[in-house]
């Protein structure tokens, strides 16, 4: 009796942990069909269409960097979302190093918030094309949604931004 209050007991301790996060399928255009999955990001991590194995890991975001396949390595970051709502390239802190600039759901290349530089909104589960949240402007759609952290680690890995 004791041994199974016992193994109960860790079970509810360990419960919460052992839970996976539902992954997150990238769509594009602004379909939902099982069919034109792209990837999906399951636990921070970009993994090329539906595959589970994590040697098909595009890149992975901790929610401050994202870094180059599977790797959180600090000689492995590509990107890094600091304070002030900028990527920077690397792990920089310099204004030329600024690769977007995200504002609500507005995406800008480089430094700046000028509406001629706007690159993306991200409403919903969907990433429009510029200021566009018509259907027809999606670029991309994401079940369920993302972090914009994440959505800029699938704009780069589709090479929309660079």
């Amino acid at each position: 009796m004791a041994r199974s209050i016992g193994f109960f007991l860790l079970f509810l301790l360990l419960a919460p942990f052992a839970r996976a996060q539902q992954p997150s399928f990238i769509y594009e255009g602004n379909t939902t069909d099982p069919s034109r999955i792209v990837g999906h990001i399951w636990n921070g991590v970009l993994i090329e269409g539906e595959f589970t194995d994590m040697s098909y890991a595009i890149m992975t975001s901790d929610g401050v960097r994202i870094y180059d396949g599977s790797s959180t390595s600090p000689f492995d970051v590509l990107y890094t979302l600091r304070e002030d709502m900028k990527v920077y390239r690397g792990d920089s802190r310099f204004l030329s190093d600024v690769m977007c600039t995200i504002r609500g759901p507005h995406i800008y290349y480089g430094d700046s918030e000028n509406s001629l530089d706007l690159a993306f909104t991200y409403k919903g589960s969907h990433i429009y094309d510029g200021q566009g949240t018509a259907i027809f402007d999606a670029v991309v759609t994401v079940l369920p949604s993302v972090s914009m952290l994440e959505a800029v680690m699938i704009l780069v890995a589709a090479e929309y931004l660079f």
